[in-house]
């Protein structure tokens, strides 16, 4: 990859592995504690655009907290796409299998209306 210093060769082959798949096989290289961010992105990033359509998105929210990340979206629109919201399942399966985790908040209509979305 010319252009690239060897550094950051090593940081697009670590989101090129953590793009798809296992999270599992993150285990085998040395994932820098700032490089999850990118990775929990590009996998929604992923997941949410697996159509490639131009479908409207809802909006999102994804926070970090520790060795976790929170993800909020309205429920009314998991409603509305039930393939998305089988993904996010398996999501939530694949991140516990890595040491971290991934929690779906699924918002309502009421401010305060908010339920997780848990593993198939």
């Amino acid at each position: 990859m010319p252009g690239f210093s060897r550094m950051e060769q090593e940081r697009l082959a670590l989101l090129v592995l953590a793009h798809r798949g296992q999270l599992r096989k993150l285990g085998e290289v040395a994932v820098a504690d700032d490089d999850w961010p990118l990775v929990a992105a590009l996998r929604l990033a992923a997941l949410f655009n697996r159509s490639r359509t131009d479908a409207p998105l809802p909006e999102l929210s994804l926070k970090r907290r520790n060795d976790s990340f929170v993800l909020a979206l309205p429920a009314e629109w998991l409603d509305d796409n039930p393939l998305t919201e089988t993904e996010l399942r398996e999501e939530i399966n694949l991140w516990r299998g890595s040491g971290r985790s991934l929690d779906v908040r699924m918002t309502g209509a009421q401010e305060n209306d908010v339920a997780l979305l848990s593993a198939a």
